[in-house]
């Protein structure tokens, strides 16, 4: 049972950890993009009602001349 217990050996980090922690922050820049892209679509939810297309916000520029 005395095996079970932490050794020094194993709270030392491992040697790939530095190379998880960098592909973590590749995920962290994916979920980032990720939440921006909501955040714009939810924006454009508060401004335009749910049901409007984007047919219904062409028309709603301004015609030329």
């Amino acid at each position: 049972m005395a095996s079970i217990e932490p050794t020094p050996l194993q709270i030392v980090p491992a040697p790939g950890t530095q190379e998880r922690r960098r592909g973590g922050r590749r995920i962290l820049r994916k979920i980032a993009l990720a939440a921006l892209v909501l955040g714009f679509l939810a924006f454009g939810w508060a401004v335009y009602p749910k049901g409007a297309g984007l047919s219904i916000e062409v028309q709603a520029l301004p015609a030329p001349g």
